[in-house]
């Protein structure tokens, strides 16, 4: 992914971000950590790209957010599972570096 790639994804990234946090004033609650895991899911995009090194923990971590974000609004013990999961695998990966 070239420099300018990554400008713009990041930039549309920030759009959402922006817009996300605007509209959590009016949404219901639940919304708030589906905009952050659907946030995260985008960085794995990008990152993907850029880190070919870690590039199977990005796509992994990723597939999880994206099979599970929307359950938030229907089954939050799924969500809470995903989340869960999520954070012990980004732990895991810290500790490698």
């Amino acid at each position: 992914m070239n420099n300018q790639l990554i400008i713009e994804e990041l930039f549309n990234l920030m759009g959402y971000m922006l817009t996300s946090a605007k509209g959590l004033f009016s949404e219901p609650k639940e919304y708030g950590p589906l905009r952050l895991v659907e946030g995260v899911s985008r960085l794995c995009s990008i990152l993907t790209a850029m880190d070919k090194d870690n590039r199977s923990f990005y796509l992994d971590l990723q597939a999880k957010i994206d099979e599970s974000k929307f359950s938030v609004m229907s089954n939050k013990e799924e969500f809470e599972r995903m989340l869960e999961h999520s954070v012990s695998k980004y732990t895991d990966k810290l500790k490698e570096q």
